[in-house]
């Protein structure tokens, strides 16, 4: 699908490998911004993948749980991701990541200017 024919909105890709200490909390910052939360487990031998279930069970719909198949690269994990986004905007980023939720850096203030740019003609 052509990116300027998706749907407005913005899917959040987390390549996710051994992050149950902090995913819950990566997870929590993130909600209120994307659309769309596609976790790819990439052989998770912790807790992580029961984490992300549980979430895509909380979210339905909004958060989803995709694994790579053994001995995946970053690129491999990445591309699973991109394959499964539906939304205009593709963020991309690891599940160690945090969001700040609230002040000035309020990762909510960039969903609105994302969603509010203009789309571009297609040549």
């Amino acid at each position: 699908m052509y990116w300027n024919n998706r749907p407005n909105g913005i899917s959040l890709l987390l390549a996710c490998q051994n992050e149950e200490a902090i995913l819950p909390l990566c997870l929590k910052s993130f909600i209120d911004f994307a659309d769309e939360i596609i976790i790819v487990d990439n052989g998770s031998s912790d807790g992580s993948t029961e984490i992300a279930h549980d979430y895509s069970k909380k979210y339905l719909g909004q958060v989803q749980l995709c694994k790579a198949p053994a001995l995946a690269d970053l690129s491999e994990v990445r591309q699973l991701g991109l394959e499964r986004a539906k939304f205009r905007w593709i963020i991309r980023g690891d599940a160690d990541f945090v969001a700040y939720t609230d002040g000035s850096l309020n990762i909510t203030s960039f969903r609105q200017r994302l969603l509010n740019l203009p789309r571009l003609p297609i040549p």
